[in-house]
């Protein structure tokens, strides 16, 4: 019987926390520089520093002001607490919330997994700029563009040689983004763009010859959407783009990036595809 009630409250709490989540749109970013705790209170152990508009998955809401996060892609990502009044809720008011571009120029750097030397090694660059989300102590969390793959991880300041005299600091140009529900989905995009690729015989990147729909359908399709600022007000120079790359199944470059069949890039005005760019990579 004790089992039982014990169980009863747990499905209770947890009904709780997941009613309070969905009320709660579990994309944010962070509306100003925003620390990541340990723990969901104030002065507890600091895990990194964020800068203004780094998008965070919320995984909960807990009863203290705070809400817990992950920050990062998967293989890469740091999870704490951060304020709920430090964040902005839901795609329309992220792409309202212009995030800074904080970077180091031009270094060699190691990518681990994890704030530890020990941990794995994600990328190895050299002469290389590192985009960077947040930092504390030796630690930077970083995102790269690795081909058409976004990778996130840590960088380790005195191994790397990071120097604040070498971080520069700005308002970024655009933003990663998710549709809205009166904007195209990425079903939608992929189609549009294997439609432009088609018609338009692209040829096919290594392969000689226009791009097919069989050769697109044995590829693997990946997705990425921005919101661009300080754009005009006509149609062709829309704030919102897709870009949908195929990529050969079956080979990658020398250095190991995968090798692009073809993309397309779309620009969306009041929730219409109204233009296209294309390439072969």
């Amino acid at each position: 019987m004790k089992r039982f009630l014990t169980a009863l409250l747990l499905a209770a709490l947890l009904l709780c926390a997941g009613g309070a989540l969905a009320q709660m749109d579990d994309a944010a970013s962070t509306a100003i520089t925003a620390d990541l705790y340990a723990t969901p209170r104030e002065g507890a152990q600091v895990l990194m520093t964020y800068y203004p508009g780094v998008r965070v998955e919320v995984l909960r809401e807990v009863n203290t002001g705070f809400v817990q996060v992950n920050v990062g892609r998967e293989g890469g990502s740091l999870t704490g607490y951060m304020r709920k009044a430090d964040l902005v809720f839901g795609e329309e008011a992220i792409r309202q919330n212009r995030p800074l571009e904080v970077c180091y120029e031009q270094l060699s750097w190691t990518l681990y997994s994890y704030c530890d030397t020990r941990s794995e090694v994600l990328i190895e660059c050299g002469d290389t700029t590192l985009y960077v989300m947040g930092e504390c102590g030796d630690w930077v969390h970083a995102t790269v563009d690795r081909g058409s793959e976004v990778i996130t991880g840590f960088v380790n300041r005195k191994a790397s040689g990071l120097r604040e005299a070498d971080r520069t600091t700005g308002y970024a140009a655009g933003i990663r983004t998710q549709p809205t529900a009166d904007e195209p989905t990425r079903e939608d995009a992929v189609a549009a763009a294997r439609a432009h690729i088609l018609a338009d015989g692209i040829e096919a990147n290594c392969v000689g010859g226009p791009i097919t729909a069989e050769l697109l359908d044995s590829c693997t399709v990946q997705v990425d959407m921005g919101y661009t600022y300080d754009t005009g007000d006509v149609p062709g120079e829309s704030p919102l783009w897709y870009m949908v790359t195929f990529l050969y199944a079956d080979r990658t470059w020398e250095d190991g990036l995968p090798m692009i069949c073809g993309f397309c890039v779309l620009y969306v005005w009041d929730g219409e595809f109204v233009g296209y760019d294309y390439g072969k990579g």
